[in-house]
């Protein structure tokens, strides 16, 4: 016997008849709805990420807390990157009108002697002020500065490995001439050399700039590990030279700055005609570890610290922040092209910081091309004016005038 099929349709039992193009109909139903499900999901991490990546930028208060500088003291060590962040720090000072500290002339407090309340210059009228920033060179004495700045103050230093520090320094202050030896020579030497007379550079001049006894250092291992302790505990922030950018980023974090506020220019660089091929000399390099041992300990032991604070803020955070600090720089540069640099002497005044966006172009280019001494005679010259100022009216506030 024999059955014919008339038609494609089965038939359910307990349900509705289900042909093959329903069920395609209904998987192609499935399909759509999952990958409507799929694009909104995309599109809800999108919106996400976005805000998550605008709120790392523009809003790392409240992610992590930062704390606004009462005051600033940074410790200005020699060939260091310091010139470059000490220009940040005084355009600083001027936006959140920040007096600073000043020395009696040039742009030294006593170094090579040790730092002094009293060698801050106070004008006429400014003998009661409050000063909130000291960048200057000079040798540490703790107790010192805090008469100055009190004792709730930022404390900031910049540190650069020590044989590039030292090479830096003898190459770009001539001290070939001074010391009567090459560097050749001073690095073979198998003595401690020590320069006769008052002078502002020698071996281990970072640790000199810190304030610290090289020479007691260098036989007391205990003593050595004890100052570390200490210096770790009072600076808030030890910048690395070979880290300059990401120190940067780490100060603006906890600092509660703004990206501009941390662009910075090279200062004070060696002259291609001063780099010698010292740098890459690995024999000299080894050489020099000799006569650079306790600016090698500070400088590791620092060194360690900032790879360990970066860490804490996370290394996408940091990773952001370097990018943007970067795209901050190059704006700079580019709208800055063809700017002058202002040397000492120049008689061209430094324009004020001014309310449009013109003249804040014009302040930042001419601020990050002055130098450091005409910088610090341009605040030098404000300082005294504001303080003159003052004193007039306060004289004549306080003159007892005959009543008519």
């Amino acid at each position: 016997m024999s059955t014919t099929l008339k038609s494609t349709k089965t038939k359910s039992k307990n349900g509705p008849k289900v042909t093959a193009s329903t069920t395609k109909g209904f998987v192609t139903q499935r399909r759509k709805a999952f990958a409507t499900l799929v694009c909104v999901l995309s599109v809800f991490v999108a919106l996400l990420t976005i805000f998550y990546a605008f709120e790392l930028e523009e809003n790392d208060e409240h992610m992590f807390v930062c704390h606004p500088p009462s005051a600033i003291f940074f410790l200005k060590v020699h060939k260091c990157a310091s010139s470059s962040i000490q220009n940040m720090l005084f355009r600083l000072a001027e936006r959140l009108d920040m007096p600073v500290a000043l020395p009696e002339t040039g742009n030294y407090f006593g170094h090579p002697r040790h730092f002094r309340a009293h060698m801050v210059h106070r004008p006429l009228g400014a003998h009661n002020t409050t000063y909130r920033l000291m960048a200057h060179h000079l040798r540490l004495d703790q107790e010192q500065v805090m008469k100055v700045l009190g004792p709730n103050a930022t404390w900031l230093a910049v540190l650069r490995r020590p044989a590039d520090q030292f090479i830096s320094m003898f190459e770009y202050y001539r001290l070939q001439e001074v010391w009567n030896m090459t560097l050749a020579e001073f690095a073979a030497s198998t003595t401690q050399y020590e320069p006769l007379g008052i002078t502002h550079f020698r071996p281990n001049q970072m640790s000199f700039d810190l304030g610290l006894d090289v020479r007691t250092l260098m036989s007391d291992d205990q003593l050595l590990g004890d100052t570390l302790t200490q210096l770790h505990q009072r600076f808030d922030l030890v910048l690395i030279a070979e880290l300059l950018d990401e120190s940067l980023v780490l100060l603006k974090y906890r600092l509660c700055l703004e990206w501009d506020d941390v662009v910075v220019f090279r200062h004070n660089a060696r002259p291609p005609w001063l780099r010698s091929a010292a740098t890459h000399n690995g024999t000299l390099r080894r050489q020099l570890r000799h006569h650079l041992q306790i600016d090698t300990a500070v400088y590791h032991h620092f060194y360690q610290r900032l790879r360990q604070q970066l860490r804490d803020y996370g290394t996408a955070h940091i990773r952001a922040g370097l990018a943007t600090l970067r795209a901050r720089v190059q704006h700079w540069a580019a709208q800055c092209r063809g700017w002058k640099w202002n040397w000492p002497g120049d008689q061209s005044p430094l324009p004020p910081r001014g309310t449009s966006d013109a003249q804040r172009h014009v302040w930042m280019c001419s601020r990050l091309f002055t130098h450091e001494i005409t910088y610090t005679e341009h605040i030098r010259m404000e300082q005294e004016w504001e303080a003159h100022r003052s004193h007039f009216w306060d004289k004549l506030l306080a003159k007892n005038w005959p009543v008519r």
